[in-house]
């Protein structure tokens, strides 16, 4: 399975200053919403358990506006979807979300995002344990591929944000930073690397 994050982060080594020391961090994440957490998460993954992160949240909790989501995450060729005979793929996705936005999306950005619908449902499940089976219809889709958390008593956003923090808080090697706000990025005129 190939899953594509689209992040605008680079791979710096940065210090920050701690009430304690100088940290020196190989990834710095600036906000901790469900973009921030599974850049985190995957970053971590992907460099073989040896990067150093710092996560930096403005807000005393993780989440940002994805944990207020309330009606479900869209995906498409799911388990759920399989289950119900909900026949969807790529091009209807591309298409319902295109015809909602009134044609004038971008459509490289569309093409990505769509993409990288068909893989989330398994990541989500495989990684973070996350029950996402109700399956429903919502408003510009020709099919239903809205799905919510089985459990009714949660929604979608707080849902995905609890499950995945707790994951991420779990790794020692991602240091997350709340109440915390990026006001400058220092950077070495000579070599155009970030160092604080």
């Amino acid at each position: 399975m190939k899953l594509e994050i689209l992040i605008y982060i680079s791979l710096i080594i940065i210090n920050i200053n701690s009430k304690n020391k100088d940290e020196i961090y190989d990834l710095v994440i600036i906000r901790g919403g469900l973009a921030g957490l599974t850049a985190a998460y995957e970053a971590y993954l992907k460099s073989n358990i040896t990067l150093k992160i710092a996560l930096i949240e403005q807000l005393s909790s993780l989440g940002g506006n994805s944990k207020r989501a309330t009606s479900g995450i869209n995906l498409l060729e799911t388990v759920p979807q399989k289950v119900n005979n909900v026949e969807d793929n790529y091009t209807i996705f591309y298409s319902d979300t295109m015809r909602s936005g009134k044609n004038i999306n971008d459509p490289k950005l569309l093409d990505t995002f769509s993409k990288g619908k068909k893989d989330l449902y398994q990541y989500y499940t495989n990684h973070f344990n996350i029950d996402i089976k109700f399956l429903g219809q919502l408003g510009g889709h020709s099919v239903a591929r809205t799905h919510r958390p089985t459990d009714s008593n949660f929604v979608i956003g707080f849902y995905l944000i609890s499950k995945i923090s707790e994951k991420v808080k779990e790794i020692k090697n991602i240091k997350i930073y709340y109440n915390s706000t990026v006001v400058k990025l220092l950077k070495n005129e000579t070599n155009n690397k970030i160092y604080g």
